[in-house]
């Protein structure tokens, strides 16, 4: 029986393609470990508001640390951001479904005011893999010794883990070196991904949202969206407005 590695950095509450990969995974490895890039979803993610997209960033610290690691970078609480997220949240989706079952839940994390980026993230992630039940076995990459980079990283990680098949993501093909993979013995897989559509608050349906959209408008419903790629029959006549694939 094979064992499904899937591995990928604590982004900030990221949208359903992220979820879809890890949902295939039997362990799944967040990277933490890696070198932080700024002007990523690392620290930023969309929310939908009254049919438009919009930006949720959280401030960090980065003057003299373009060069740390994921799980080294600080939170910034110079400017009051998590009021602001949280004020944003709730007006944007305090009319949804399930809002009221979950909005506390996440704030009392907000609330937690983690000193770095990566505690606060992982943190959030992992509460929603939780939510929608998807993987039980959550590791960490900064709890191991892993020395490489791109392809190699991918076998260290599989191999760390003792797993015997990786899925990466269609972002992978960029670097990814079949040959490489393929001496180390273990077999690798590129996800395939097509994004859902599902109940949403307003008239004109939009991709990419950040987990949380999904949650407060399907609830544990919402599981079933991330991992099938069919479009449901009642949703096919709505409009999709797409938003480019990160």
């Amino acid at each position: 029986m094979s064992v499904i590695v899937v591995g990928h950095q604590p982004q900030f509450m990221p949208y359903l393609g992220i979820l879809n990969k890890i949902s295939r995974a039997d362990i799944f490895v967040i990277v933490d470990h890696v070198q932080y890039v700024k002007k990523y979803f690392y620290n930023r993610t969309y929310i939908k508001v009254n049919d438009d997209r919009q930006l949720l960033t959280i401030p960090v610290l980065t003057k003299g640390q373009y060069c740390d690691p994921i799980n080294k970078i600080k939170i910034s609480y110079a400017v009051p951001w998590i009021k602001k997220h949280l004020k944003t949240i709730s007006l944007a989706y305090r009319k949804a479904r399930y809002f009221n079952d979950y909005f506390n839940k996440i704030e009392a994390i907000y609330q937690k005011q983690h000193i770095c980026l990566s505690d606060f993230t992982s943190e959030l992630l992992i509460w929603f893999l939780r939510q929608f039940d998807l993987v039980e076995d959550i590791r960490f990459s900064s709890d191991m010794q892993l020395q490489g980079a791109k392809t190699s990283l991918l076998v260290e990680l599989t191999r760390a883990v003792g797993g015997d098949t990786y899925i990466s993501g269609e972002g992978a093909r960029d670097y990814f070196d079949d040959e490489l993979f393929a001496r180390s013995g273990y077999k690798h897989i590129f996800n395939q991904f097509s994004h859902p559509v599902y109940p949403q608050l307003g008239k004109t349906f939009m991709e990419g949202m950040a987990c949380l959209d999904l949650l407060f408008n399907c609830g544990p419903d919402g599981r079933k969206y991330i991992v099938s790629n069919e479009f449901p029959k009642e949703d096919s006549d709505r409009n999709v407005t797409m938003l480019e694939e990160r």
